[in-house]
């Protein structure tokens, strides 16, 4: 294989953390480094070829489209409009992705708008076993047979010039009323039942950016009696940008997904390059305890996407620390490694949330630092939105990465009994480097930098930089300064991540057992059980089993 050999050793260090948050008492402080694990903060991947297609079309495509699936941390668009308005600094405003009247569902709306309604609306939910409406992409649809229906969506803020397009998914025939947009002093008849249109989507072209979008359902013959609405994106007239749909329903699951049965036709016209899987709280929040059938229902909705847009890259993620009645949700890290072990199976990417929100027991701090709410399950709408700054800094840094190292594979392994409370660790070339400048200096933030990019750059941690620069984010601005201590060293610091665990792939040999491969490439037979999912030792031959090599660090820890 190709894999870069990089050859390293533990040295145990405490770094220095990053900002302080105040948690309301006077004097009692919490550093970032306490509750954030920064050097799992990467998208990870199990072979090159899973990243190697989201690399270019990252780089290359002129448009970049994302859909977030999930479910409570979704659905206010904190997070996923963090991510968006981060990415469209640097790739440029190609929407704002779908959205949804949630005041017909009675349900909470996204932060960024707010919606109300007239007339008599039925409305249904992917949470429900059996929803009474068909769901689209959004996980959500509403229906009028009122004649005088109406809803109306009040955006909070100016947006984009060029927010011109809107997209009106709903059911279209000719039973379907039609329905009169409105936006500002332009309203527009749109016909909806007779379009002729294989999309599952009315395309209507506003002259103005709407501040307050207004949809009324007009009735212009005997045959329509009901309109449908799964859905609505406003887009950019160009072909170019960055568009994130946050499409998250509170209280759902994977199995959710598994009942949108217009997914198939619907999702594919949302052109999704990567597609954030973001479930997993409500899977096991309530028992405590990983479901037998999730891992199967994982699969399937894996799978179901890719029967829709089979280019799409997936990203799954692992759900954060919580508590529920006092107790500890202590599921949250086998959710973790049943997350790792799909993403390796399904060749998909992995952002382990878990492990880069602190692991285990680590939700207190959170809340002590003001960005979880008391129920210890939700964060605060700043915890939110370091949630998705923290996101965004996985995708540079792992893009960063990627163009540095030649490797196939970026897996960071873990301990489970080790939290950012215990001494961090961080692996380096053969001796523990001395600083021989303690000089400070101010860099000016250049556009496209991270603070990655730039800790990298002067050999220091971003923990350190964020401590010293007094950051409560890992958001920065070009054209301001940092203030840096550069760590010039004679031994180079590589990296804080681990070495990838090479991956070695063995055709079982007629005769051969389980202990005989083990020993052969000299790992344990639990860990060969482990990496290929199996629950006996029992083997066929002609099968093929991945033998894991695991590093250093892994050994020794």
């Amino acid at each position: 294989m190709g894999h870069k050999p990089i050859h390293y050793f533990l040295i145990f260090v405490l770094i220095a953390g990053a900002t302080q948050f105040s948690n309301g008492n006077p004097g009692d402080s919490l550093k970032a480094s306490q509750y954030i694990d920064f050097k799992f903060n990467f998208i990870q991947f199990f072979n090159k070829s899973d990243f190697q297609t989201f690399y270019e079309a990252w780089k290359n495509k002129p448009k970049i489209t994302i859909a977030h699936f999930g479910d409570s941390h979704v659905q206010p668009d904190i997070y996923s409009g963090k991510v968006r308005q981060q990415l469209q600094q640097s790739k440029g405003q190609g929407g704002l992705g779908m959205f949804f009247p949630y005041s017909i569902a009675d349900t909470y709306s996204s932060i960024h708008y707010t919606s109300n309604h007239t007339g008599i609306w039925q409305s249904a939910k992917s949470i429900a076993r059996k929803p009474e409406l068909p769901l689209g992409v959004t996980g959500i649809s509403a229906r009028t047979t009122d004649e005088n229906a109406s809803f109306t969506i009040a955006f909070k803020n100016q947006l984009p010039a060029s927010y011109k397009k809107l997209l009106i998914f709903c059911k279209q025939d000719k039973s379907s009323f039609d329905i009169q947009v409105k936006t500002g002093s332009e309203e527009i008849l749109v016909p909806v039942g007779e379009t002729g249109s294989d999309q599952p989507f009315l395309e209507i072209g506003l002259s103005a950016v709407p501040q307050i979008l207004e949809v009324k359902v007009r009735k212009t013959g005997d045959h329509e009696t009901a309109f449908e609405l799964y859905g609505l994106s406003l887009m950019s007239e160009e072909e170019s940008g960055l568009t994130l749909h946050a499409m998250g329903i509170g209280g759902s699951q994977y199995g959710s997904l598994l009942r949108e049965n217009l997914f198939d036709f619907q999702f594919p016209a949302l052109n999704a390059d990567v597609v954030i899987l973001d479930f997993g709280t409500n899977d096991f929040l309530y028992t405590n305890e990983i479901p037998g059938s999730l891992k199967n229902e994982i699969v399937e909705v894996i799978k179901k996407v890719r029967r829709a847009t089979p280019k799409s890259n997936i990203l799954l993620t692992s759900a954060q620390d919580m508590y529920r009645k006092g107790l500890n949700t202590t599921a949250s890290v086998e959710f973790s490694e049943l997350i790792r072990t799909i993403a390796r199976e399904q060749h998909c990417l992995v952002y382990d949330w878990y492990w880069v929100s602190g692991g285990p027991e680590k939700m207190l701090l959170w809340e002590r630092a003001g960005l979880a709410q008391k129920d210890l399950i939700h964060l605060t709408l700043k915890g939110y939105e370091q949630k998705g700054d923290l996101l965004v800094q996985a995708l540079e840094n792992t893009l960063s990465w990627y163009e540095a190292e030649e490797i196939d594979s970026l897996v960071i392994p873990v301990n489970p009994t080790q939290s950012v409370s215990d001494p961090k660790i961080i692996l380096v070339n053969e001796e523990k480097p001395k600083p021989v400048n303690s000089a400070t200096i101010n860099h000016q933030i250049e556009k496209g930098e991270s603070l990655y990019s730039i800790a990298k750059k002067y050999n220091v941690s971003v923990a350190e930089l964020m401590e010293l620069n007094e950051l409560s984010s890992t958001t920065i601005i070009a054209g301001k300064t940092l203030k840096v201590v550069p760590n010039e060293t004679s031994k180079k610091i590589t990296s804080v991540l681990p070495e990838s665990p090479k991956i070695i792939r063995h055709k079982i040999q007629s005769g051969e057992t389980l202990s005989e491969i083990a020993e052969k490439y000299h790992v344990s037979v639990r860990s060969i059980k482990k990496a290929n999912g199996l629950k006996s030792s029992r083997i066929i031959a002609g099968k093929t089993l991945i033998i894991p090599s695991a590093p250093v660090a892994r050994d020794e820890s």
